[in-house]
Order: C-alpha cells, then sequence, then structure tokens
C-alpha cells in the first residue's frame, strides 16, 4: 500500500495508519512534535513536513517574484532564513529543531503560465535542495496542484529534476479525482492521467531521470475540469465526496483503486490523503473511519511469489543502524542459496524496513523488495 496519512496537526487516525497499515509516508503540517514517533517505527517511513507560518510564507508566490526581478537563488535563501514566524522563527529554524523530519516542502501549488516563469522557479528549487541538504535534510521539490503545471512547462523545469537527484530528494505532486459509482474505470474516462495518475505523464517527459515522486496530497474532490480535453459543464468544483452524496466505503473503493495504480510505479514513494487531524472540515476524514479500511486493506493484500529457481543467488544485507534510508553503501555483503523460500513485494524506496513477525525487508532500485524469515536471533540480516 502507497497511500498514507496527511495531517494538519495531530491525528490518532494518521498515527494507526503509520503503524499498524504500515503507511510509507506521513506529511506532518505545522505540529512537527511527533515526528519522532515516527521515525523510531522500525519501516522507518518518510517523513515530510510543511511550514504554514507566516502568512508570506504561505502565500509566497515564486512567478510573482520572478516578475519583480528578484534573484531565484537569493529567494531560496530568504524564504528558508528570513520569512520569520511570530515566535521568531523562520524555516530553518524549524528544520534543525525536527530532526526527524525527512524533507521539506516550499512553497504550495505555485502557478506558471511561461518557461521563464518556470525556469527561475527550477532554479529557485535547486537552490533550496542545496541548502537544505546542508542543513542534514531533504526537499520536497514542485509542490505542483492537480492538474498542474501545463505540459509543455516541464522541460523548464529540468534543473529542479537533476537537484532533485544530487541532493537526495523528491518531486512533489497533488492530484484529486472526482468518482460516482457507474463510471468504469473509477474515474471520469475522458481525464484518466490529466488529474489522477498525472504524473505518469510527467514519467513520460523525464524517462529514466523521473525522480522518486510523492503524491503529497490526493483524494475525491471535484477538481475544475475547464482545463482538460474532456471538460464537463454545469459542473461546481471543490466538493469532496461526501458532498457529492457519497460514503466512505465509495472514497476508499476510489482510494484503493488509485493505490493499485501506484503500486505499478516504481518511483512513487506514496500518496498522502488530504486530509487527518485538524481544520478543512469539508475534506477531513478524521473518526470517519476510513483509517480502518485502509489498515485492513494493507493487512489482507497478499505477497506476491516468486519461483526461486530462476534466480542464482540473492545478496543478504547485514544493515548498519547508521545506514541512510536511500543507500545500502557500506553494508556487508555475501550470498544467500537460490532456493530459499522468499516472497516479494512491491516497496516504494531504496532503504531497509523491518515488518515484525520475524520478516525484514530492504526495497530495491527495482522498487521489488524480498521477504523472508530470517533467524530471530539475528535480525539483522536481510535480504534484497
Amino acid at each position: 500500500m502507497k497511500l498514507s496519512p496527511h495531517c494538519l496537526f495531530g491525528s490518532s487516525d494518521a498515527r494507526r495508519i503509520v503503524t499498524q497499515g504500515f503507511a510509507p509516508v506521513i506529511k506532518l503540517v505545522d505540529d512537527f512534535a511527533w515526528a519522532s514517533d515516527f521515525a523510531s517505527l522500525p519501516h522507518h517511513p518518510l517523513l515530510i513536513g510543511r511550514k504554514t507560518a507566516p502568512r508570506e510564507l504561505l502565500d509566497y508566490n515564486p512567478a510573482q517574484r520572478f516578475h519583480d526581478g528578484a534573484d531565484s537563488r537569493g529567494e531560496a535563501h530568504r524564504f528558508l532564513h528570513d520569512l520569520r514566524d511570530g515566535g521568531g522563527w523562520s524555516m530553518a529554524d524549524n528544520i534543525r529543531a525536527n530532526p526527524h523530519v525527512d524533507a521539506w516542502e516550499g512553497p504550495n501549488e505555485p502557478v506558471f503560465s511561461t518557461p521563464e516563469e518556470m525556469n527561475w522557479y527550477a532554479r529557485f528549487e535547486t537552490e533550496r535542495a542545496r541548502l537544505l541538504f546542508n542543513l542534514g535534510t531533504g526537499a520536497v521539490v514542485g509542490n505542483f496542484s492537480v492538474g498542474t503545471p501545463d505540459l509543455g512547462l516541464w522541460t523548464s523545469f529540468y534543473p529542479a529534476i537533476d537537484a532533485i537527484r544530487l541532493y537526495s530528494g523528491f518531486l512533489g505532486l497533488h492530484e484529486y479525482w472526482d468518482w460516482t459509482p457507474d463510471m468504469n474505470p473509477p474515474w471520469y474516462p475522458g481525464n484518466l492521467t490529466w488529474h489522477q495518475l498525472r504524473y505518469r505523464r510527467v514519467a513520460e517527459i523525464f524517462g529514466a531521470n523521473m525522480p522518486s515522486t510523492v503524491i503529497t496530497e490526493c483524494g475525491w474532490d471535484t477538481v475544475p475540469l475547464q482545463d482538460s480535453p474532456h471538460p464537463k459543464t454545469g459542473y461546481s468544483p471543490g466538493k469532496p465526496f461526501h458532498l457529492r452524496g457519497l460514503g466512505i466505503g465509495e472514497y476508499f473503493n476510489s482510494l484503493k483503486a488509485y493505490d493499485q495504480e501506484l503500486q505499478k510505479d516504481s518511483y512513487i514513494v506514496g500518496a498522502t490523503i488530504f486530509t487527518f487531524g485538524n481544520g478543512w472540515p469539508d475534506h477531513n476524514v478524521e473518526g470517519d473511519g476510513l483509517a480502518d479500511l485502509l489498515i485492513t486493506y494493507w493487512q489482507e493484500a497478499p505477497a506476491e511469489e516468486i519461483d526461486m529457481t530462476l534466480l542464482e543467488s540473492l545478496v543478504i544485507v547485514k544493515t548498519l543502524r547508521s545506514l541512510t534510508k536511500r543507500s545500502i553503501a557500506g553494508a556487508e555483503l555475501t550470498t544467500v542459496p537460490a532456493n530459499t523460500h522468499l516472497m516479494v513485494y512491491q516497496a516504494p524506496v531504496n532503504f531497509a524496513w523491518a515488518f515484525g513477525d520475524n520478516r525484514l525487508i530492504l526495497a530495491g532500485t527495482t522498487g521489488k523488495s524480498i521477504w523472508a524469515d530470517p533467524d530471530p536471533n539475528n535480525p539483522s540480516v536481510q535480504y534484497l
């Protein structure tokens, strides 16, 4: 399962989705005090942070700053160090105070209409990623709204795509959909990959250079469709599932269909459902039963068996506690016989996981991972 929670302040549902459903990501907005609780989990979920204060940070408009003649690199520094909240804290101060957060978002849902604006933002995000890397953390780059930017603008963002790979960051995108039970497939067919799964169109542009990507907001919403190839008319945007007269079960079915598509793409780390916690009452699903449905969905998901006779050998990895989440450098390697009974499971990123029940996992570069039942007396052994 790649579905994960987006949190506005604390959330007991989000905690259960991560701890019991082994969600690969959790996004925390403004409340980072509980980040250490997730960082200590054995499967090491990716923790993403977003800060919304002060107001200038929340409303930061990169396109406007481009037209103001601002220097992109200088603006990245100002964004991190000079925009201070009511307590006098900058973004950089928050980052230093919350070392358990793995990656930080920048401007939220910026809008661009020209290649020049997009390229300015690419250079801004490149510098922000570099600055965050020097602070010992990662950057979630882009953070574009559903259905944006225009596909023709993506090539102007290439410097930021390179920076993601150079500075161990992530591409951040938002995706929403509108769905009714009579639709087959379970989205408005004319807009498949225009709003939901749009990241695949981006992947077609960047090919092998497509970076690790997180859908940092997703869910059910009547997104505006006038810009799509097949617009609908008489249609009011901004309505989540319950304002369309549908229940949590229908919402879960659409999320499950979305997740099954996400699992086909190894570069997708996860997708955070907007939203759990407090705030945005029309979209908030805290206490609505969705967490239970997601946890059961993960628990019932079958692993995929493979014929080990097709493999000559596997690699056994003795990981160290200091092993970074996205690297196996420095691991001690030996081989394990090909007839060892193992199972393979989809996993989002290249780092070590421990799932309990004496089953350990290490995600591989192909997006597949090997499950095994190692010696419980030697829990450092993992299979790749």
